[in-house]
């Protein structure tokens, strides 16, 4: 798979990724997607950091990186803000 494809699908699983976390409002099916986008992000980001680090692109491997790091920080907070409601709603029924 060429570089430029890696960050199409790189760039469309964070667009997907991103959908689910505002699902929220719908929560099983934001975490749901929220969760899928986030494990393929994270597959298709480490491909594209390895075919960086063999095509010697730099600038690439870094937005490799970054690109770890945004799905896992959007799942992260997208398990908090379900944890946040459901905190809620357990007060709520006091």
């Amino acid at each position: 798979m060429s570089l430029k494809k890696l960050g199409i699908a790189v760039f469309v699983m964070h667009f997907i990724l991103v959908l689910g976390f505002i699902l929220l409002l719908l929560p099983l099916v934001g975490i749901i997607i929220a969760a899928i986008a986030g494990i393929i992000t994270f597959i298709l980001a480490i491909l594209m950091i390895v075919a960086a680090g063999q095509a010697r692109r730099p600038v690439i491997l870094i937005l490799g990186i970054v690109g770890l790091f945004i799905p896992l920080c959007l799942f992260i907070a997208s398990i908090m803000a379900m944890c946040h409601k459901e905190d809620r709603y357990a007060g709520m029924s006091l």
